[in-house]
């Protein structure tokens, strides 16, 4: 009776390793994937503060017209300062480890980061008008950052895109403050109305 469940039991002791071999990749792909969401939410944290502390600062900037407001690539415009501040100080200041290289650009040149901010096919700074509802207009600031945030896991990046980046993106709109930004006027400042 003995020799008979020894020979059993020695053959269920091998049993062990072909059940370990089968499921330990679906286990690590299912730890790697909780790692990755990990980063892509956190990055995408960072990613909403950065714009949050770009429209922030913009909405305190004196806007009183077009021609102060600019674009991405007028030097000294308050758009092209919003700009540099956010790709420079705060991107990388919620962001660990970003790669400036994976800031998602809309097409054309960089005077059409107003029109890349509007749309959301990438990253720009625009500022516009709003009807307010009681028949008065104000200056609005949008701020709009979308970035191929790269996926760390190889395994987990090659089965969500095949370049090993996910689409992250974050937009913002605050009201420009200080004097004379509100008015009855439609033609407030020569903006374009916000969409």
């Amino acid at each position: 009776m003995n020799e008979l469940r020894s020979a059993q039991s020695s053959r269920e002791e091998g049993q062990a390793l072909p059940e370990f071999a089968l499921v330990i990749p679906l286990f690590l792909l299912v730890v790697f994937g909780i790692i990755q969401l990990g980063f892509l939410l956190a990055g995408q944290n960072g990613l909403t503060n950065a714009t949050r502390e770009a429209a922030r600062y913009a909405s305190t900037l004196p806007t009183p017209d077009i021609s102060v407001a600019g674009t991405c690539a007028a030097a000294g415009s308050n758009a092209e300062l919003v700009y540099t501040r956010l790709k420079t100080v705060n991107l990388p200041q919620y962001i660990p480890g970003i790669q400036p290289a994976n800031i998602v650009s809309g097409s054309g040149a960089l005077s059409g980061c107003a029109t890349w901010a509007q749309s959301g096919t990438g990253t720009g700074v625009a500022y516009c008008k709003r009807d307010n509802g009681d028949s008065t207009w104000s200056i609005r600031v949008r701020v709009r950052v979308v970035y191929a945030h790269p996926l760390f896991i190889p395994l987990v990046g090659r089965i969500f895109s095949s370049t090993n980046t996910l689409q992250l993106g974050a937009v913002e709109e605050m009201r420009v403050e200080g004097p004379n930004r509100s008015s009855t006027s439609a033609s407030l400042g020569g903006f374009a109305t916000c969409p």
